[in-house]
């Protein structure tokens, strides 16, 4: 069960995996009304994108302007799975940081919605930014994938980059 305080930096941990307004393919689209947020480029800059990932055990929840992800309960926690990027990080230090500035965590922070997990993806261990607060009366999406997720509402029409090709439990994701 997860806690309220960020974990501990660890050297060995150099993934991060990012479902929102973070993922390349967010940054990528178009602006509407559903995409006008325009986050930091620290993982462009400072990242390596290792693939589209699926993170299973969580789902993925509507929280206006942005996403939020919670574990999944029960029997539909075995199911749930949430579509993401999937980004090495060396200077995870440097980077950090900023992550945690622009999700509201940790100390003098004026947004308390989320705290920092360690999750795995495809065998490897890495940092997601879970929602904190109640999914009571929050709209679910039900694909676990935000981007296509505001696609669908902005009447965007977009398709992944058929290069990248899509990470899965059977592929490792180490990127270095």
């Amino acid at each position: 069960m997860a806690n309220d305080t960020a974990p501990e930096f660890s050297q060995t941990l150099h993934h991060v995996f990012v479902y929102g307004t973070l993922r390349r393919d967010y940054v990528r689209l178009p602006k509407t009304e559903y995409t006008a947020l325009r986050p930091p480029d620290v993982l462009q800059v400072h990242g390596r994108y290792c693939g589209r990932a699926r993170l299973s055990g969580y789902r993925l929840l509507d929280l206006g302007s942005y996403p939020g992800v919670i574990e999944a309960d029960g029997e539909q926690g075995k199911e749930a799975v949430v579509i993401g990027d999937w980004v090495y990080v060396e200077e995870m230090a440097q980077v950090l940081p900023q992550l945690d500035a622009y999700e509201g965590v940790g100390e003098g922070s004026d947004d308390d919605a989320y705290r920092r997990e360690v999750c795995w993806v495809a065998g490897t261990p890495g940092y997601v930014y879970v929602y904190k607060g109640s999914a009571d009366g929050l709209p679910v999406v039900e694909s676990g994938d935000y981007v296509a997720y505001l696609c669908g509402k902005a009447g965007i029409d977009f398709r992944y980059d058929s290069v990248e090709g899509e990470a899965d439990a059977g592929r490792p994701l180490c990127c270095r």
